[in-house]
């Protein structure tokens, strides 16, 4: 009898140390929470192929619904991807020369114009907390 309980001490002994060891940090983990494993799109948007602009957006969890919570998570994603658009077409109006003022300035106005226009929705997740997160992007010509 002393050798069953011995054992049975042992053995769950063993286990909680196992189960309470140190953790490891997710490779990409959600915004504001460390330890909660998230896909990788949400930490790195370079890995996709086929879109000159990517950007995410998030829509808190909403109490009128997670339709509405993906509406703001996708108006998010457009004032990022139209931020990250605009940050590039300033760097070409800096470069504008006089004798290409024309060409350059209407090169901004098409960039501008398609960061409104030609976003397509790559990636939709909900995570565990009820947040809604988007991927946009700006397809390759």
């Amino acid at each position: 009898m002393k050798k069953i309980s011995i054992y049975t001490l042992l053995s769950s002994t063993i286990l909680l140390s196992s189960a309470c060891g140190p953790t490891t940090k997710p490779e990409c983990s959600y915004p504001g929470s460390d330890n909660m494993a998230a896909p990788t799109w949400i930490c790195d948007q370079s890995a996709i192929k086929g879109y000159s602009l990517t950007a995410i957006g998030i829509g808190e969890k909403s109490p009128a619904g997670p339709a509405f919570t993906k509406s703001e998570a996708m108006m998010d994603a457009r004032l990022n991807l139209s931020k990250k658009a605009s940050a590039q077409t300033k760097g070409v109006e800096k470069t504008t020369t006089k004798s290409s003022k024309n060409d350059r300035w209407s090169t901004v106005k098409k960039s501008r114009l398609s960061a409104k226009l030609v976003n397509k929705l790559i990636k939709v997740h909900t995570a565990p907390d009820g947040r809604v997160f988007v991927l946009l992007g700006i397809p390759n010509k």
